[in-house]
């Protein structure tokens, strides 16, 4: 009975971040336990090679997209809406963390952290919300 109440098998999921680290480890997860994932991360090296990694387990779609850039966000978006499908899982894992003590952080690199980190999750979810 678990097994049918915590399965993903046939869902579709989306993971960002996806090619290294915690992000990787939940892509290959989900694969692995029978869903569609759709992974992006910046690097097309990256995204091409943890996508033939991961496919060797099941079905896996790769993006090379920056989602702090609203072009590349949305063609994502339209992507995962091709596939015709809808979404079930969204992991906003991309994040980005500067590595400076507090007085040494440098106010114009919080931009890009607030970017990475808050922005872009939000409009990645307004954007799937039809998903």
């Amino acid at each position: 009975m678990t097994d049918d109440i915590f399965s993903v098998k046939g869902k579709v999921a989306l993971v960002t971040g996806a090619t290294s680290g915690i992000g990787a480890m939940i892509a290959d997860a989900l694969v692995s336990a029978g869903a569609t994932v759709f992974i992006c991360s910046r690097k097309v090296e990256a995204v091409n090679a943890a996508t033939e990694h991961f496919s060797k387990k099941g079905t896996c779609i790769g993006f090379a997209c920056d989602i702090t850039q609203p072009e590349q966000r949305d063609e994502l978006v339209a992507r995962v809406a091709e596939h015709g499908k809808g979404l079930n899982i969204l992991v906003n894992n991309a994040g980005r963390t500067w590595g400076a003590p507090l007085e040494q952080f440098p106010v114009a690199a919080f931009g890009k952290v607030n970017a990475l980190n808050l922005e872009a999750p939000f409009a990645l979810i307004q954007g799937l919300l039809p998903q």
